[in-house]
């Protein structure tokens, strides 16, 4: 059972911010859904940012962790490491590796999709 999100103010960012996302959606517009719901439910996060490299046009992203999770969400209930794919997408082996090491530390991981909304809301309402 779920317990009822904290007071966020204003119902009409809510209500958006609780609309489940297109499950065609891009990574980028997944991530941005997520932080605008977790931020409206009173979280703060923190995401990396991902560019292309000027070789070959592969991504690389600005931590010095290879497979750092996309997504650090932390709040009075407690901080979660989430790696975020589209329907398709499929974890790296390092994204993987470097998720089971956070668990191994006892944090909290997860790799969500946008047809996990209602766990994704269900979860961040109680950060």
């Amino acid at each position: 059972m779920s317990k009822q999100p904290r007071d966020v103010g204003d119902t009409k960012a809510l209500a958006k911010a609780l609309e489940p996302p297109a499950l065609g959606i891009s990574e980028t517009a997944f991530r941005n859904r997520v932080i605008e719901l977790a931020e409206v439910l009173g979280s703060k996060t923190c995401f990396v940012r991902k560019s292309l490299n000027g070789r070959g046009g592969t991504w690389q992203t600005s931590t010095s962790v290879v497979g750092w999770p996309d997504l650090t969400i932390y709040g009075r209930g407690g901080v979660l490491f989430v790696e975020l794919k589209t329907e398709k997408g499929e974890p790296s082996d390092k994204q993987v590796e470097c998720l089971g090491d956070l668990e191994r530390a006892g944090a909290e991981t997860h790799i969500w999709r946008p047809s996990d909304w209602p766990q994704i809301v269900d979860r961040l309402s109680n950060v």
